[in-house]
């Protein structure tokens, strides 16, 4: 709904706004090999230093690198750990490492990948012999089928994607002991491609700038940085130069800014952290690490998806407009607001207005100190709702 008449307006400065996405600074856990305990972490590329964010307390394990997400708008990182046996999926607050919830993980779950827009997981779940692909609400631990996936004996792990923009889900299958690339539409799990995969490409990373997917291949004794395309072709980005071939499972992120980073070893086979501009193909940080932490994930919102504000108890409708912003976004709640907030897609918080705020008053926040890039805005209704839109800051002329 535009609104061209104001009633009394607030202003509200954005401060301390840095870059709006930093590729190669993964979120991850990571296990202590002399206490056996976990901890939540993030990863810097540049230097191959390991920040602990915060214990994992009463995590016993990390289960399969197919089972993390990351949540963009509401900074939240998911992954399936035990605790006492029982496999749980949790989420946590990037900001400050805090589980914020916890529920059972459904058997047979893989593939889980976060839509931003829709704010829910994709994922393929096996039961029996058969698969399908589902959605998942982290929050609730509630699994709905989107439809059958036939003819498919295996899911071939760290394999899948997701389009968010063209709602499409991509992955390998193995089906009668050949590979198969198949793609699903994400609305009603129609095929949409098939195709022979007969090369080892593994790690796949979807970039949403150019709606391609990513990977690594060892061709002979080269690693090679790949653009992957439904038909199972795939194109040479470049030669991965001061690298050996070879991949640590569950060490793949890729971020808003197109940097695909993952963990490998260096030229003298030493473990390390690699990051690649994908534009490029070159090898932007290639840096010693000695931890162990695995499931990547990092901020990666896809500019064109289409959004729906989701509430946390209820949906209320959200307002913000013009969308891109440029100097000036104006916000409007159907209900009152207690609160409002903007972070950058790395979870830290740029903003707190804490109000009331009438649902006749729109609110200006002032963007012209700022960079370009994309940001998340939250508000709370008074009356516990929760809602959550991302919104592009672009340059002025």
């Amino acid at each position: 709904m535009a609104i061209r008449s104001f009633r009394p307006t607030l202003i509200l400065a954005i401060l301390q706004l840095n870059a709006w996405a930093q590729g190669g600074m993964p979120y991850c856990v990571m296990e202590d090999p002399d206490t056996n305990a976990y901890a939540f972490c993030r990863l810097d590329a540049a230097t191959g230093v390991l920040t602990t964010i915060a214990p994992l307390a009463g995590v016993t394990a990390f289960v399969a690198p197919d089972k993390t997400a990351f949540n963009a708008v509401s900074g939240s990182y998911h992954f399936a750990g035990l605790a006492g046996g029982v496999a749980h999926y949790y989420t946590i607050d990037v900001a400050n490492g805090i589980v914020s919830n916890d529920v059972p993980m459904p058997q047979g779950l893989v593939g889980t990948r976060y839509h931003q827009g829709e704010q829910r997981i994709y994922a393929l779940q096996e039961t029996g012999n058969t698969y399908a692909l589902v959605t998942f609400d982290p929050t609730t631990a509630t699994v709905v089928q989107v439809g059958a996936v036939p003819n498919m004996t295996a899911y071939v792990a760290a394999t899948s994607v997701l389009d968010e923009v063209r709602g499409r889900y991509s992955f390998v299958a193995l089906y009668n002991g050949n590979f198969h690339l198949r793609t699903y539409a994400i609305a009603d799990a129609s095929l949409i491609a098939d195709a022979p995969f007969d090369d080892p490409l593994t790690a796949l990373a979807f970039d949403c700038q150019d709606s391609t997917i990513y990977a690594l291949w060892e061709d002979g004794m080269d690693y090679k940085f790949e653009k992957l395309f439904t038909n199972g072709n795939h194109l040479t980005v470049s030669v991965l130069n001061g690298v050996t071939p070879g991949l640590v499972a569950g060490s793949t992120s890729m971020s808003s800014d197109g940097v695909y980073t993952y963990r490998g070893f260096d030229a003298n086979n030493a473990f390390a952290v690699i990051s690649i501009e994908v534009a490029s193909g070159t090898v932007v940080h290639n840096s010693p690490t000695l931890d162990n932490a695995v499931g990547f994930e990092e901020p990666n919102w896809c500019p064109g998806v289409p959004q729906v504000v989701r509430g946390i108890g209820r949906t209320e409708e959200l307002t913000i407009h013009p969308q891109p912003a440029c100097d000036m976004l104006r916000i409007r709640s159907a209900s009152p607001m207690d609160r409002i907030t903007v972070h950058s897609l790395t979870g830290q918080r740029m903003l707190e207005i804490v109000g009331p705020i009438r649902p006749d008053r729109e609110v200006e926040v002032d963007l012209s100190g700022t960079s370009p890039g994309y940001y998340i805005l939250r508000t709370w209704t008074q009356d516990g709702g929760v809602n959550a839109l991302g919104f592009v800051r672009v340059a002025g002329e």
